[in-house]
């Protein structure tokens, strides 16, 4: 969601002035496009038209994402462009140096405005589709070479023969949400209506869904794979198209090292969704690039299909936090991503037999 710029650079907040004095970029003649949008990270971001060009100011939520592992991305995205994957943005360095820059205890970076629109349902085109895998796979190849910090090799390293973090992660996310928790989350949201009757549905589709999903999961618990550095938050609305090409994978926050399974589960169920010969012809187009074995394909799918499971429930907390109540527009929203995921929910217990 996009507002109307501050005109007077001295309408703005004082942080935001202060913070962009910070910049040689942003220093003098720029104007806010986007005061105030809220990031999937959680971050706040500033649209900012310079002499320049356009940026990115972004401020990082309180209790948001470490610094150190911070810097780490930041080294990361540098040395991906360095090596000629131009579809991320860098972040700037301040005059100082540094590409982290604290004010009033919360931590701020600039970064180029990505062009492009993440209009790929409105266009789906063969074309376009292959263009993603190939960007995707060769940001993944180059991603393999990456050398971290000691300090950020927690974070952003490589291993040849490894368990998959996501799978022991999302098998906890299962046995989370437990018997007890879905009884305290139905008495919650019997009282929101239309709300409450989606999140519902989608809580009984769980139930029924997550034995199978569980023991698929806990059948590759032990197996090995090849893990390194990947985005795993790339999705629809983070792929930027001008006309058929890639110019832009934006908010790389999540970036730490999985197998690349992660990001093509996360890619392909958010552009393709259940139309299963698209994704073969895309995971053959990623191949010509980056080869992908017998084992990571099947990862792909059990990735997709435990995602589609747990997905929603990320949206029945949303829809239990006072903050959406409170906010008719977010609530909608909250709703309009709910009605969306049970589509494919519902599919995927139709598939297992659970509906």
């Amino acid at each position: 969601m996009e507002t109307m710029g501050f005109r007077d650079p001295n309408e703005l907040p004082e942080e935001v002035r202060s913070v962009l004095s910070k910049w040689r970029e942003t220093s003098s003649g720029c104007e806010v496009v986007s005061p105030r949008t809220q990031g999937f990270s959680g971050a706040t971001i500033y649209r900012i038209a310079t002499a320049a060009g356009m940026f990115c100011l972004r401020k990082w939520p309180e209790g948001g994402l470490p610094q150190a592992r911070l810097r780490e991305l930041h080294r990361f995205l540098r040395f991906l462009a360095d090596r000629d994957i131009n579809e991320l943005a860098v972040p700037v360095p301040a005059a100082d140096g540094p590409t982290l820059v604290r004010l009033n205890g919360r931590l701020w970076q600039l970064e180029p405005w990505k062009p492009g629109e993440a209009d790929f349902k409105q266009n789906p085109s063969g074309a376009r589709l292959r263009n993603a895998m190939h960007a995707l796979a060769r940001l993944h190849v180059t991603a393999a070479e990456y050398e971290p910090t000691a300090q950020g090799a927690k974070w952003f390293f490589q291993s040849a023969a490894a368990p998959s973090p996501a799978v022991e992660s999302r098998l906890k996310m299962i046995q989370e949400w437990d018997s007890n928790r879905i009884r305290v989350a139905q008495a919650d949201l019997d009282r929101l209506h239309e709300a409450g009757a989606v999140a519902d549905e989608m809580l009984r589709v769980f139930v029924l869904c997550a034995p199978k999903i569980e023991a698929e999961l806990s059948s590759v618990r032990e197996s090995m794979f090849c893990l390194q550095p990947c985005l795993r938050d790339v999705w629809h609305d983070h792929v930027l198209f001008t006309g058929d090409e890639v110019t832009g994978l934006i908010d790389a926050s999540a970036a730490r090292s999985e197998n690349v399974a992660s990001d093509l589960s996360r890619l392909l169920g958010s552009l393709l969704e259940d139309d299963h010969p698209r994704w073969e012809l895309a995971l053959d187009a990623y191949s010509t690039v980056r080869p992908l074995s017998d084992r990571e394909r099947g990862l792909v799918r059990l990735l997709d299909r435990s995602g589609v499971l747990l997905s929603p429930l990320h949206w029945v907390e949303a829809c239990r936090s006072p903050h959406t109540q409170r906010n008719a527009g977010v609530m909608s929203h909250v709703i309009g991503r709910m009605t969306e995921l049970n589509a494919r929910l519902r599919s995927l217990a139709e598939s297992i037999g659970g509906i």
